[in-house]
């Protein structure tokens, strides 16, 4: 007789049970995370304030949005702004309302956001942290432009390590003369360097490098080079005429020590240690004021933005390779005041002003993929 008989077939049959028990559960589970989640959202402001019934909220889920936005708001040049923080979500983070012709920047990790608003005595300059939205310091930043260069440009920017923060900064001489200066704010130590730096020219777009900063002068033409010590210390500025029309937009070419330009006759150079050289033309009505060109991560795609009739706002954009192929072309629905791609590289944010709206264009084939509604008149927006 087989006494183990008995017990085999018991254990089989317990573990048949299990399976069974754990294939339901693991359905269970699998039935539960395939299930459409609707997460709470909090509905954004209008421009007016009210707030947009639950049929004009853009739904939570748009697969284009990138993971977090930083929108700085300003109606119009002398006017107070706002900071806000548009989460994929769908909903609406006010981080600090500011004084007249903000301007602002954030460091690399996106963690915190500098804030420069107000003139004369009134100028400060507040560091907040970017996720809350809490005052983390303030200091005074009387010297700011006024009336020449729009702040919400580059005139406020961050070193790629963090280390400092440079900004265009403006003092009256006297009777129509009018002196523009570099101030440079130590970051580790929360304040302004002593050493003010004079430029050569009337407002600028700042392009900081690692070890360098490179300043284009908009109204005249030139390419300012500055080297920035370990100590903030500031090297013999260099200047490079680029054209006497004048410049529409620059940025600095990724992994090299090259600057790209846009000039306002519509051609594109290189400027590095080989000199200025033109990579090709670009034709078309005349580029925006100051923020026409932008480069992918990668450094293989060149945007450039045409202007409007209405104050020289972004009306069209044409994507070419470094070569001056054209690879993609769109007309904007909405103008838009400025231009910056996604860390990622996928996609063109535009704030278009009138529309209080961010368009995102792909990319790779510049066709609008979302409008996030900002709930405001947007002029610059930030991937942190």
């Amino acid at each position: 007789m087989n006494l183990m008989a008995p017990n085999l077939r018991t254990r089989s049959r317990w573990w048949a049970v299990a399976l069974f028990a754990f294939a339901a559960f693991v359905v269970l589970i699998a039935a539960s995370a395939l299930r459409p989640q609707t997460p709470a959202t909090a509905e954004r402001p209008s421009a007016s304030g009210e707030r947009p019934s639950a049929s004009a909220k853009r739904p939570s889920a748009a697969i284009a949005t990138p993971a977090d936005l930083i929108v700085l708001m300003a109606a119009s040049v002398d006017q107070p702004g706002s900071v806000v923080r548009l989460p994929a979500d769908g909903s609406t983070l006010a981080l600090i309302d500011t004084d007249f012709d903000p301007a602002f920047a954030t460091t690399s990790s996106g963690d915190r956001i500098y804030v420069a608003s107000g003139l004369d005595e009134d100028g400060v300059l507040t560091t907040i942290d970017a996720r809350t939205g809490k005052k983390i310091a303030e200091v005074p930043f009387t010297d700011r432009w006024r009336n020449t260069l729009p702040a919400y440009f580059d005139v406020l920017t961050v070193s790629p390590d963090d280390r400092w923060l440079y900004g265009l900064s403006f003092q009256s001489l006297g009777a129509e003369r009018d002196g523009y200066y570099l101030r440079i704010f130590d970051v580790a130590k929360g304040q302004f360097l002593r050493e003010i730096v004079q430029l050569s020219c009337v407002g600028g777009l700042t392009l900081p490098g690692r070890g360098d900063l490179v300043i284009a002068c908009p109204h005249s033409g030139a390419l300012l080079s500055v080297s920035i010590g370990a100590a903030g210390d500031v090297g013999l500025i260099g200047s490079t005429e680029i054209s006497q029309s004048g410049i529409a937009g620059a940025a600095r070419l990724p992994g090299s020590q090259g600057t790209l330009v846009l000039t306002k006759e519509g051609n594109v150079v290189r400027v590095d240690r080989k000199g200025v050289n033109l990579l090709f033309k670009t034709t078309g009505t005349l580029p925006p004021a100051f923020d026409g060109l932008d480069v992918s991560p990668d450094g293989k795609t060149i945007y450039v933005a045409r202007g409007t009739t209405s104050r020289g706002m972004i009306g069209s954009i044409k994507a070419y390779d470094i070569a001056g192929k054209q690879l993609a072309s769109s007309n904007l629905d909405e103008a838009a005041w400025t231009m910056s791609i996604s860390k990622d590289g996928r996609y063109v944010l535009l704030p278009a002003h009138g529309a209080g709206a961010i368009l995102m264009l792909d990319a790779n084939t510049l066709q609008t993929v979302d409008q996030i509604e900002a709930g405001g008149a947007p002029v610059q927006v930030i991937e942190p």
